[in-house]
């Protein structure tokens, strides 16, 4: 009787299992949670007591008037500065007129030129023996005058040749001579050399010891009846 042979081992039906990945370790840090809702909103009014509500209404009808009354003040205070600016022609209602500002302009350079030559003939007039006034007023000087430009280099020269033309050919123009002094009055005649006698003015003023020496000097006859 002869022994069974063994049978030989199944060959493998599939490819061998691939190893497992590990699993992924939890992180030792976690993110933070995010901060939990507020429960009621600050600005809800209606969630605040009653007379809380009444505080909050009153103090913004109080800032509604402020704000208002200071718009208010602040568009008059404008407007009050824009008519005096238009009252001194610094502000113009609207669109400027060329025209108008080119006449503004001449005016006002002419105004400057006349008063640039009149303080000038001022000002030459005393130097030469001339009277600035007359001269000023004189309308065939003025006309003189108009010819001169006070900016040209020899305005100074031309001014003072007019100045003594006008004064050579009109001695109106020319500044009275100083009235001489006026002395006291000759109480002892003309031609008398006797000391000058003090007048009751003078003496009303003086004191006791300047009335002894005038009275020494001979300078109270005229008073005394001497």
């Amino acid at each position: 009787m002869s022994t069974p042979t063994p049978a030989a081992p199944a060959a493998p039906t599939g490819e061998p299992d691939a190893p497992q990945a590990p699993a992924p370790q939890a992180s030792a840090t976690s993110a933070p949670a995010a901060p939990a809702a507020p429960t009621q909103d600050p600005q809800d009014v209606a969630s605040l007591p009653q007379w809380a509500q009444n505080e909050i209404a009153q103090a913004r009808q109080q800032a509604a008037g402020y704000r208002t009354r200071a718009q208010s003040a602040e568009q008059t205070s404008q407007a009050t500065l824009d008519r005096v600016a238009q009252a001194l022609g610094l502000k113009t209602d609207g669109t400027p007129d060329p025209a108008a500002l080119a006449e503004q302009l001449t005016a006002a350079q002419a105004a400057q030129r006349q008063q640039q030559v009149e303080n000038a003939v001022l000002r030459a007039a005393g130097r030469l023996g001339a009277n600035a006034d007359a001269l000023l007023d004189s309308r065939a000087f003025a006309a003189q005058l108009d010819q001169l430009d006070p900016t040209a280099g020899d305005f100074g020269t031309a001014l003072e040749a007019a100045i003594k033309s006008a004064t050579t050919s009109n001695p109106a123009f020319s500044a009275a001579p100083p009235a001489p002094a006026r002395g006291g009055a000759d109480l002892q005649g003309t031609g008398n050399t006797g000391p000058r006698q003090v007048t009751e003015d003078e003496l009303s003023t003086m004191t006791p010891d300047e009335i002894v020496q005038a009275q020494a000097e001979g300078r109270l006859r005229a008073l005394l009846g001497g």
